[in-house]
């Protein structure tokens, strides 16, 4: 079985270093690999932390509460542990939609952060 590796190529030296890496995969008969060339993901959303992307999803997605204490106005966004499981699947697929319309990437943190991903050598 082949484990999944993503490489990152800034230069043509380095590209040499991945070809050479993958003339070393070993497979057997019938096994398939696939290569996929494509520009790498830049981050679209430089500055922003992933709390502050889930709070603008959540903002539009459930709208916001605005109350006082005392003269001082607030907003509160509904919480996502709140919603049934019918309502928490309609936001997955919203964030997705609105990350894809804005240009974000959401990583799938599942694999974990750098999973697959090759260093800079």
């Amino acid at each position: 079985m082949i484990q999944e590796r993503r490489f990152w190529v800034d230069s043509y030296p380095h590209l040499r270093r991945v070809a050479e890496e993958l003339g070393k995969l070993a497979f057997g008969t019938g096994d398939v690999i696939e290569i996929v060339v494509r520009p790498a993901w830049r981050d679209k959303t430089p500055g922003l932390t992933p709390g502050q992307v889930k709070a603008a999803i959540k903002e539009d997605f459930y709208g916001t509460d605005e109350f006082f204490v005392g003269n001082r106005k607030y907003r509160g966004v509904q919480s996502s542990e709140e919603s049934d499981r019918e309502e928490y699947s309609r936001l997955i697929d919203f964030a997705y939609q609105w990350a894809a319309e804005r240009e974000v990437l959401i990583r799938d943190w599942r694999r974990g952060p750098t999973k697959g991903k090759e260093g800079d050598g």
